[in-house]
């Protein structure tokens, strides 16, 4: 491995660690939870766009239009995120 792949790995994992820490209080989620959850930083950046369009102070028809637009990436995250409730 050289040394641009370890810089890369260690920038990668601080991240999703960051991510996690936010989405963390959001779910009430311990920040470890999150990452075992949400491990791909992908996931955390779409999850932390869905809270904010929950959050967001537009109507349910837009909140569900956003959903159907972007059902493919924010469905998986939805799902994971629900297995961890169970």
């Amino acid at each position: 491995m050289n040394l641009f792949t370890e810089v890369a790995k260690q920038s990668r994992e601080s991240t999703n660690k960051a991510l996690a820490g936010k989405i963390a209080p959001l779910v009430s989620f311990t920040g470890k939870k999150v990452e075992r959850l949400l491990p791909e930083k992908r996931d955390k950046e779409e999850f932390v766009k869905l809270m904010e369009k929950v959050e967001d102070e537009t109507d349910m028809d837009e909140k569900l239009a956003y959903l159907e637009t972007n059902v493919k990436t924010v469905g998986k995250v939805i799902i994971q995120v629900l297995r961890g409730l169970t």
